[in-house]
């Protein structure tokens, strides 16, 4: 069950490259009210904000109980650091998060397991809709051919992203093995501005299929997140993902 009005957000990270895109679809949503633009004050500066996202906006403000009391969803998109400071904050104001800050270690998956059950959370490493399809679907693929084929997966992004393999890589290998201690082969290459790619290489006997999801923009992920935001507001406390937002059968 969702909110009537507007849903009304608050975004962490909003200087980052991501933080920018979804500053930029909110823009053209009826549905969605960002009300708090939140990080580090030097992330803000009129080089690294597009002008149409900074329109109407003030420069970013640190994230405080205060700023999170009159919003409904919280949408993170910082780093791990980030993420453990907004946890305490949503939990004393009953804020909904929406959350895409990888990589996460394990301490941090604990705090937003605690944090689920006080409030709706939900984490992703990967926001776009084809992508969470393809992930639904591998595990039935996998059943169907059979334990003569095994896999590798490729995962290219842009210089500056930390983590690697991608936590989108590591999220194609769980869906494929689903066997404790089991791996497939990771290959992750970090160069110019890629978006994101990601491949899943099956090969048997004398046969291969392979499997690419290309990102040419961020704005797919924008949209997921905010698709999340929507779909979050008034959810019950609990750890949710995106096959439950999409429904997929």
């Amino acid at each position: 069950m969702g909110v009537t009005r507007p849903v009304r957000l608050a975004l962490m990270g909003a200087g980052g490259r991501m933080g920018q895109a979804v500053r930029e679809e909110v823009l053209l949503r009826h549905d969605l009210e960002l009300i708090r633009l939140l990080g580090r004050p030097q992330a803000y500066t009129p080089h690294n904000v597009p002008s149409s996202a900074a329109q109407g906006t003030s420069p970013l403000e640190p994230l405080t109980r205060e700023a999170l009391e009159t919003v409904d969803v919280l949408v993170d998109f910082s780093s791990e650091s980030g993420l453990l400071e907004t946890v305490p904050i949503c939990r004393m104001t009953r804020t909904a998060l929406v959350s895409g800050s990888t990589p996460l270690g394990p301490d941090a998956g604990h705090l937003l397991d605690e944090l689920s059950l006080h409030v709706a959370v939900l984490h992703a490493s990967n926001f776009s809709r084809g992508m969470a399809a393809l992930l639904s679907v591998l595990p039935g693929l996998h059943d169907r051919l059979g334990p003569r084929f095994d896999a590798g997966v490729i995962d290219v992004h842009h210089r500056h992203k930390q983590d690697s393999p991608s936590g989108t890589a590591r999220n194609l290998e769980a869906a494929w093995v689903r066997s404790p201690g089991a791996l497939a082969p990771m290959a992750s290459l970090r160069v110019g501005e890629a978006t994101g790619d990601h491949a899943l290489w099956i090969d048997g006997d004398g046969e291969r299929i392979e499997i690419w999801h290309r990102a040419w923009d961020r704005r797919v992920f924008a949209q997921g997140a905010l698709d999340a935001a929507v779909w979050i507001a008034g959810q019950k406390p609990g750890r949710y993902g995106l096959g439950e937002l999409w429904a997929y059968p």
